[in-house]
């Protein structure tokens, strides 16, 4: 079975986030935030990252267009104006999206990054999991801690 990893990278410092991707092997970190910049965490910043990962003999891969949880396409949110999550696992670009990012993972060892540190409360457990899972990818979720956490239940 395949596994694709998540994590947020919150406000960690670098000197902190690096250890947690280290410590899981990971070779591939792939961004799904729709903006991947952060005001919290400096070295998350798209002009950042790719080059520390690099450094540190990771590869990087940009997917918040077809991954993000806050689409530019203002048919994938609700009458509230929240995503639509339902809506956004349906849509080609999402599915599309998915295909990419699994196959990727078949090549190396992947986490998904976005900024939330509580994948409970991240499109990556609420949107992104149950698609992977779906396709019978397991996901497992690096907490601050450096612990893994998989089947988290769904709250939202």
């Amino acid at each position: 079975m395949t596994t694709i990893y998540t994590i947020g990278h919150s406000n960690h410092k670098w000197d902190t986030f690096h250890p947690l991707l280290k410590m899981h092997g990971i070779e591939l970190l792939v961004d799904v935030r729709s903006r991947p910049v952060s005001r919290f965490a400096s070295f998350a910043n798209i002009r950042i990252l790719p080059d520390l990962l690099e450094d540190s003999g990771m590869d990087y891969l940009f997917m918040g267009g077809s991954l993000g949880g806050k689409p530019q396409d203002p048919s994938l949110y609700g009458d509230d104006g929240k995503p639509d999550y339902a809506r956004m696992a349906g849509h080609d670009g999402f599915t599309a999206g998915i295909a990419g990012l699994i196959s990727g993972a078949g090549a190396a060892k992947t986490a998904i990054m976005c900024s939330e540190e509580d994948p409970v409360r991240c499109h990556r457990l609420l949107l992104i999991s149950p698609a992977l899972e779906a396709c019978g990818v397991e996901s497992l979720h690096i907490r601050r801690s450096g612990e893994v956490a998989g089947h988290l239940p769904i709250t939202a």
